[in-house]
């Protein structure tokens, strides 16, 4: 075979292989969400308060008489579903929402881990959580992406005075008891 040949066929096959490799590299750090700031002098509401991201989930802790209890001691572990993952409910099932306390208050609580400040490393260990309504929360990670039930964690370690603040994509619905 030609050397000349060759030696574009070696830097060829190189630069696959080094593209491939910088992709795959890119590929892992992309399936990462990002770390949270550490807000460990504020409680969880009021973090929430502050972020734009979440003013659909303070509105409904407010309507479901919810704030005063994420603002106690503690600790708590929140999946804070964003404006968008309420979004996806649709208008007419968060006013529907809005207007059933009962109802509300369950699917935030749904959202709760108590007496536990889970972060994203112990997260990943688990495949199951008990939410402050008593139902069994699925938790898995695969390919760097840690799930809730369905919803990606897309912020992760949101550290508060009084736990730690997940940002999640998905409104978690807990199954109907039989």
């Amino acid at each position: 075979m030609d050397m000349k040949l060759v030696k574009v066929l070696l830097a060829f096959g190189l630069g696959f292989w080094m593209n491939f490799a910088q992709s795959a590299t890119m590929e892992h750090s992309r399936s990462m969400p990002p770390k949270g700031p550490d807000q460990g002098s504020s409680d969880i509401v009021s973090i929430a308060m502050e972020d734009t991201r979440l003013t659909t989930l303070v509105k409904a802790l407010k309507a479901a008489d919810l704030v005063s209890t994420l603002q106690g001691e503690g600790p708590f572990t929140v999946f804070a579903p964003t404006n968008e993952a309420f979004d996806k409910l649709g208008a007419e099932t968060i006013e529907a929402l809005l207007a059933d306390k009962e109802k509300l208050s369950n699917i935030l609580l749904y959202h709760v881990v108590p007496n536990a400040a889970v972060d994203f490393t112990a997260a990943t260990q688990l495949t199951e959580a008990q939410a402050a309504n008593g139902r069994p929360l699925r938790i898995t990670f695969e390919d760097n992406l840690l799930r809730i039930n369905d919803a990606l964690v897309v912020v992760m370690d949101i550290k508060a005075a009084n736990g730690i603040i997940h940002i999640i994509d998905t409104v978690l619905m807990p199954e109907q008891r039989q």
